[in-house]
């Protein structure tokens, strides 16, 4: 069951993860053992370029976005596909995170297509919502929400694969991005009684969510299709905006896709309202 679709640093605030600072006009990266995070300045322009490398060393997946509100200049966007993507030796796939349609035009310039596009809702946390006050409680024996701990993060990753499928789920340093988002963030699974995937005990779902100021983010929500229909989609969200409401946010924020019929089914009736604006996932692949 693919519950809601949330891609990392894709409500038009600065990027995680925070790359140092180098010198006006030059990159300065910081590397894991599969990514590289950099910065390219370009005037009064600041573009991140996350680099995912495979196993063997090779350039695989770049993405590109803006570190500001502005949309980056076809200009801009042009250094960086020759600076990481024409000089290549092997295909590079190249991506957006999920951006506004003004912020996609310029992409559109430089050979860009439109992957993804997702719906944006929100959900008012400032009044009494019948959902929260009255709670929705995972079926006794089932499921129960616990705090998730970095042990987790790998059991995660499984549940990701099998709800949005190889080409669109999350790995480790994915997840880990996702909590490093926001300035507060946490990650919540739902631990297995019986059935889905695996014994008791197995993790069959979980919710990342975010906070900054006011404002919260329902970064990431998966669940094991072989937990369909018992709730556990439903507890998370819930249980996520408890959290924000308990931490003084005021308002909080999800994307799916437009086509993902029963998971804006769920966010609506959860309290969510469907917003004007819209978000594309873009993608170029050489």
């Amino acid at each position: 069951m693919r519950m809601g679709r949330m891609a990392v640093g894709q409500f038009a605030r600065p990027q995680s993860i925070r790359p140092s600072t180098g010198e006006a006009g030059a990159p300065a990266a910081t590397a894991t053992s599969s990514r590289v995070v950099r910065r390219l300045r370009s005037g009064n322009e600041s573009a991140r370029i996350d680099l995912r490398f495979a196993a063997t060393g090779e350039l695989v997946v770049v993405t590109i976005s803006s570190e500001t509100t502005q949309p980056l200049s076809s200009h801009t966007i042009g250094r960086v596909l020759q600076t990481y993507v024409e000089t290549s030796s092997t295909p590079v796939i190249v991506r957006t995170p999920a951006i506004t349609r003004e912020e996609a035009v310029n992409f559109h310039r430089n050979g860009f297509a439109t992957k993804s596009v997702l719906r944006l809702l929100t959900c008012d946390l400032t009044h009494d919502s019948p959902d929260l006050t009255s709670g929705i409680v995972v079926p006794r024996g089932t499921a129960r929400l616990r705090r998730g701990r970095s042990r987790d993060l790998h059991p995660c990753v499984n549940v990701d694969r099998w709800a949005f499928g190889p080409e669109n789920s999350f790995d480790a340093l994915d997840l880990r991005a996702a909590l490093d988002a926001t300035d507060r963030s946490r990650l919540r699974v739902a631990v297995l009684g019986h059935g889905g995937h695996g014994g008791p005990g197995a993790i069959v779902g979980f919710a990342v969510t975010g906070r900054d100021g006011t404002r919260g983010y329902l970064q990431r929500l998966a669940v094991d299709p072989g937990a369909a229909g018992s709730g556990i989609g439903s507890a998370l969200v819930t249980d996520a905006l408890r959290w924000c409401r308990a931490r003084g946010v005021r308002r909080a924020v999800v994307n799916t896709e437009s086509d993902n019929v029963r998971a804006l089914r769920l966010y609506r009736r959860l309290g969510f309202v469907d917003l004007a604006l819209d978000l594309l996932l873009l993608e170029r692949c050489d």
